[in-house]
């Protein structure tokens, strides 16, 4: 899937891209195309050379989709995680059926539950709780490999090391 025209702002609905994020749930896997030599801006407009940092964009798709399930997880969070105590439901089975259009598994859910030390007890996760949690699912079920194009323009060597270092 080509998710060109991505904008900031998406998973707030900005531009076309709640459309765009959610054609994203079809994918096992992302390949992000950047402009290692920075001659592209964020608005995709021509520059010079190395006038342009090509990590703003990984960090900028990384932020949406991010945000994107952080707004997935929480909709209707409150009365999900009261639910899910009310009920005794298992909470890792709970989970992913909220959460089953993004990829979810009961492996998953358990093992990033487990490495974020996370309790079964849902009603007490905080936002910020709910936003590590987001982060990790997107990282796991989304995992991202980045494609560096321009890479035989001056300067697109240099990027690409530190690019290397910072991700």
């Amino acid at each position: 899937l080509d998710v060109a025209g991505l904008v900031p702002g998406a998973h707030e609905g900005k531009g076309m891209g709640n459309q765009f994020l959610d054609d994203l749930r079809q994918a096992d896997a992302l390949i992000h195309v950047i402009d290692v030599a920075g001659t592209t801006n964020e608005k995709g407009e021509s520059i010079d050379p190395g006038s342009y940092d090509p990590a703003n964009d990984i960090r900028f798709l990384e932020e949406e989709l991010d945000m994107w399930y952080l707004r997935l997880i929480k909709k209707g969070w409150g009365v999900f995680a009261r639910k899910v105590k009310q009920e005794s439901l298992e909470p890792d089975k709970a989970l992913v059926s909220h959460l089953s259009g993004l990829g979810v598994t009961e492996v998953i859910i358990k093992t990033t539950r487990k490495n974020l030390e996370l309790s079964e007890k849902l009603a007490d996760w905080d936002d910020d709780t709910l936003k590590t949690l987001a982060v990790e699912l997107r990282k796991v079920t989304k995992p991202m490999i980045i494609a560096c194009n321009k890479i035989d323009v001056p300067g697109a060597v240099e990027n690409f090391a530190r690019l290397e270092n910072e991700f």
